[in-house]
């Protein structure tokens, strides 16, 4: 199933995402009298009647609307990777498993400290309509301070942060009591002991992800997983 962005511009009409012009019309060969289904990234999908193609707007008569529910909250915090291509991938999965939010932040060990926001938006985007996904994660446009990413999540239920050591629980032995959850990874230096110590005093509980070594995507997309198959399984 082809899905468009789209947003409604009246109780009875909606447009489609510019970005999704040449799309519709060019490849798709898509006018007037075609049913399409349109999204809005906010929960609700329509299926609609398109009434004024052209190449500024396309104008769609609403047909019928559905409002789907907004998944249990799992946000993922993790430092940029040098390269990028890693986090997009990352980013590009998560969103597939259900990850509702997304921070990048800046550690001590660091290896890169900038993004391209509008692109990751556009990578968001993609995901979500190939995983029939109606609610667009929440996305940081800028690469926060360790400690200010910390205080994102108020109202979090379970907050982990996750650190190589053997003494700490496994990720899986904590996922099952979770509702809603944060989990924070660091860059492939690991965090320093300070930054976890400061973690753990805001309330964060250190967890490993076994004995395997992880690079930071993969460790990024592991604890997701796991996360999300726990949430799911409580309802």
């Amino acid at each position: 199933m082809i899905i468009f962005l789209g947003q409604k511009v009246s109780d009875v009409q909606l447009s489609l995402a510019e970005s999704e012009i040449q799309h519709c019309l060019k490849t798709l060969r898509k006018k007037t009298g075609d049913k399409i289904v349109v999204h809005d990234g906010k929960g609700s999908a329509y299926e609609a009647m398109i009434t004024d193609p052209s190449k500024k707007q396309i104008l769609a008569d609403i047909i019928t609307e559905t409002q789907h529910p907004r998944l249990d909250t799992l946000h993922l915090t993790i430092a940029l990777t040098k390269s990028l291509d890693r986090i997009e991938w990352l980013v590009s999965k998560s969103v597939e498993i259900g990850v509702t939010d997304f921070t990048f932040v800046n550690c001590k060990r660091s290896e890169k400290r900038h993004y391209r926001y509008e692109r990751m938006q556009r990578i968001i985007e993609s995901a979500c309509k190939q995983s029939l996904k109606y609610h667009f994660p929440s996305l940081t446009e800028e690469v926060l301070p360790f400690n200010q990413s910390l205080l994102l999540d108020t109202k979090i239920q379970s907050k982990y942060i996750a650190s190589y050591n053997q003494e700490n629980a496994h990720l899986s032995s904590l996922a099952s009591d979770a509702k809603s959850a944060h989990v924070i990874i660091g860059p492939e230096g690991d965090f320093t002991p300070e930054e976890v110590d400061y973690a753990v005093a805001n309330g964060y509980t250190q967890i490993n992800l076994g004995n395997q070594r992880l690079r930071t995507e993969t460790a990024g997309l592991y604890a997701m997983t796991l996360l999300r198959a726990a949430l799911d399984t409580t309802h």
